[in-house]
């Protein structure tokens, strides 16, 4: 409209200027004239058409003024009433929401991130007030940012409405922050980056590299590259990055000694690449280097510690190896080889691992190296038995874990051979095992011995009572075979628990060996053979040729149980010189000569269970034929005689025992026997005898048995009242026969003060645990009686004392 009035003004002014310049009107004149009037006419008819649409423009609502104004708009534009409610809305709005409904007169706030509706509420009613306010809302359901104007409407000077104008301002965004991320990397980074022109002066450089050089970009920027570099008189540096300009490399690399303002020299690996102008002429050459001083330095070292660990694997006493994934065995050093007793690495390497595990072994093998990479943290330590190339086999402990080797999950182990320490562990644990039951025989033959005495006493005395009824004699007879049979058994148990009734001599062991086969041999079936090399030396040991008897006769008895289909028995015996490799294997070995007697039977053989328990007493394989004693009592027996026991057996293969006893240097000395001379006793002397002991049945026994006897007895059940009436009858010539414990009391300290006293009491000390007997009791006493013992012997001593 003001375009078209300008118009016919100029063209209005143009003319009457051409009429007052021109006196007389000519047909240029009229032209212009003509010209002018159509013009003015024209115009005069566009200006009221121009009127008449602005009156009908007037006529139309704001609201629908703003819709033409926004339907096409590509941001999103929504009007809202005083109440916040939408009025009006354009389709970019519905699109950047993914709205598909109609949204008329609904709160605008609903479409709004809960977190934002405080602040969407508060910049709407500063709208109200007339001012424009700006909100930004992230929309996480879209994944999008939006940018929120909102601004005041009027109509007829009165704010009546809210403009909210929505730009998407994600990628926006996205940009600005990704710009300020590669600012940060470039700011931040332990990357150098240089750019230079084809000049090889600097044009730019990060704060990494001023860095490194120890400068500023003052002295960098335009300073030339060149100086910076090491110089080398085997390397032009300029020409190298000349010809990256000239032959336009794509990309190269090249490890640069940079000198820094102070002289020092850093080891830079860069990667230079060229960039191009708009007309695709070299323009820079850009940069961008690592600091590999340290790196290189720690490459040194590590070949250096790699040829230190190489040596101590290679080196290693442990066996060390390494599988892939499958089991496979890729690596191991020498120690293994020798574990397995192979000659070269090619037996192993590419053997799967299973290949040398003990057969009864795969599945647990194989489950620990499954679990290996379920969980490749752990490490795992187990023990089983290998295979070696001889067929032998051996315990041996691993420890392994996983490693990555070359990018890929390894399996990387030691092997340690532990044959030697797991038989030295089930050594100690036999041992503990038979110490404990060694204290708990004692035990009960202690308190058998208690209920023995009592037994044997009266029956003795029953016996010889009733020999003029033979019926009553018999069956006293039977009543004393029967106890005596008990304290064998009784003796037996405490031959196994290392307490004997004999005294250890010395002995010529050949005899013992030839006495054993003779015995034998008269009971040998026809299928089985015995074979025998006894040595030649004669052989002088310490020894109870009985108990040594029964010990080799009890293994040679099991052998020839083993054989129930015949076979072959072979006893060897020789001198052996033990030494120290030896006793580190064998806990009861000493460093020593001893005589070794090698028993070995073809039969059935026992498993590793059996073997653990064969010296337990009561224990036995023949059923209700063993008593379990015999094997007890010959542990118990070699064990006294400062000897041991090796036994080896597999089942089907036979079985043999070793048993190892020290030989003696015999000198004239050690033959000798001391007699003592005894004093011929006064049977017309009186005797006191006063019985400390606390079971009634034993208390009987004695009373009543010196008592026949014509010995004056008193008894005393305690130690206390013992000595009141030892105090108080101050007997002419005592005897005390006592107990050494009572209700865990020891009488001894009682007995030592009252030796010194005027007249010195004799002394005999019972008792039925054999923890005492070996004992010295000189000091307090005359004599040691172990229970059970014949009420004869006790009358024997007693006149021997009296």
């Amino acid at each position: 409209m003001h375009y078209n009035l300008g118009i016919i003004i100029l063209r209005s002014i143009i003319y009457f200027d051409a009429l007052r310049n021109n006196a007389s009107i000519n047909s240029g004149t009229l032209v212009w004239g003509a010209i002018a009037i159509i013009s003015i006419t024209f115009n005069i008819w566009l200006l009221l058409k121009y009127k008449s649409k602005r009156k009908d423009s007037l006529d139309i609502s704001p609201t629908q003024r703003i819709a033409q104004e926004f339907e096409i708009s590509i941001d999103g534009f929504v009007l809202l009433n005083r109440d916040g409610k939408i009025q009006l809305y354009n389709d970019s709005f519905t699109k950047l929401f993914s709205i598909y409904k109609n949204c008329k007169n609904d709160n605008f706030a609903i479409y709004l991130p809960k977190k934002y509706s405080n602040s969407f509420i508060s910049s709407f009613r500063v709208a109200l007030f007339g001012y424009s306010t700006e909100l930004e809302i992230e929309y996480p359901k879209l994944n999008r940012i939006f940018s929120l104007h909102l601004k005041p409407f009027y109509w007829k000077s009165n704010i009546t409405n809210v403009q909210v104008i929505i730009r998407d301002a994600t990628e926006q965004k996205r940009s600005l922050k990704n710009l300020e991320m590669s600012n940060k990397i470039i700011t931040k980074t332990h990357l150098a980056i240089i750019v230079l022109n084809k000049s090889l002066r600097i044009v730019r450089t990060n704060p990494f590299l001023r860095q490194l050089l120890e400068t500023n970009d003052t002295h960098l920027l335009n300073s030339y590259w060149i100086d910076y570099i090491e110089s080398s008189n085997e390397f032009n540096y300029e020409s190298f990055f000349l010809n990256i300009f000239e032959k336009r490399s794509p990309y190269i690399h090249i490890d640069l000694k940079i000198k820094s303002k102070s002289e020092k020299t850093k080891l830079i690996s860069w990667g230079f690449m060229i960039l191009y102008d708009s007309r695709g002429v070299p323009e820079h050459l850009v940069g961008f280097g690592e600091d590999i001083t340290e790196k290189k330095k720690m490459e040194i070292a590590l070949f250096e510690s790699e040829k230190k660990y190489k040596f101590l694997i290679e080196h290693s006493l442990d066996g060390i190896y390494i599988l892939n994934r499958i089991g496979t065995i890729i690596y191991t050093n020498n120690s293994l080889l020798q574990i397995l007793k192979m000659n070269d690495f090619f037996e192993v390497i590419g053997r799967n691992f299973k290949d040398i595990t003990g057969e009864s072994y795969y599945g647990m093998v194989e489950q620990k190296l499954n679990a290996h990479f379920d969980d490749p943290l752990r490490t795992f330590r187990y023990e089983f038995l290998v295979k070696c190339r001889d067929g032998e086999t051996k315990w041996v402990e691993v420890s392994d874990g996983i490693i990555k080797m070359d990018n890929e999950e390894v399996i990387f182990g030691t092997m340690r051979d532990i044959t030697n320490e797991k038989n030295l562990r089930e050594q100690i644990s036999k041992m503990q095992t038979l110490d404990a039951l060694e204290r708990m025989v004692d035990g009960i033959a202690h308190d058998f011995n208690n209920v023995l005495t009592g037994i044997l006493g009266y029956s003795s005395h029953l016996y010889h009572l009733t020999a003029d009824n033979k019926q009553l004699h018999s069956v006293v007879g039977s009543i004393l075979k029967g106890s005596n049979r008990a304290v064998d058994m009784i003796t037996r148990l405490r031959s196994f628990s290392r307490h004997e009734d004999y005294e250890l001599v010395p002995l010529k062991i050949n005899e013992v060996i030839y006495e054993s086969i003779d015995v034998l041999s008269g009971g040998l079936e026809e299928s089985i053979k015995l074979k025998f090399d006894i040595c030649k030396d004669e052989i002088i040991i310490m020894g109870d040729s009985v108990t040594l008897l029964n010990a080799i006769l009890n293994i040679l008895i099991n052998a020839k149980d083993a054989l129930p289909n015949g076979g072959k028995i072979e006893i060897i015996t020789h001198i052996e010189e033990i030494d120290r490799e030896f006793v580190e294997t064998h806990l009861e070995a000493r460093i020593s000569t001893y005589y070794a007697i090698k028993i070995s039977d073809e039969g059935i053989g026992m498993s590793e269970e059996t073997q653990s328990r064969i010296f337990e007493p009561f224990f036995s394989t023949k059923g209700e034929k063993g008593t379990g004693l015999g094997l007890a009592q010959t542990f118990g027996t070699v064990k006294t005689h400062n000897g041991f026991i090796d036994v080896s057996s597999q089942l089907g293969m036979g079985t043999t025992f070793t048993i190892y006893l020290p030989v003696l240097a015999i000198t004239k000395k050690d033959l000798e026997k001391k007699i003592e001379a005894k004093e011929t006793p006064d049977r017309n002397k009186k005797v006191d005898i006063l019985i400390i002991e606390n079971e009634d049945a034993i208390i009987k026994l004695l009373s009543t048995t010196l008592e026949e006897q014509g010995y004056s007895v008193s008894i005393a059940k305690t130690l206390i009242e013992g000595r009141r009436k030892f105090e108080l009858s101050k007997p002419q010539n005592p005897i005390i026969i006592s107990d050494i414990s009572l209700e865990g009391v020891s009488s001894l300290e009682w007995l030592e003060e009252i030796r010194n006293d005027k007249p010195k009491p004799s002394v005999i000390l019972i008792s039925g645990s054999k923890d005492f007997e070996k004992k010295d009791y000189s000091s307090v006493a005359d004599m040691f009686l172990a229970k059970p013992f014949p009420m004869s012997l006790l009358i024997k001593e007693i006149e021997k004392l009296s």
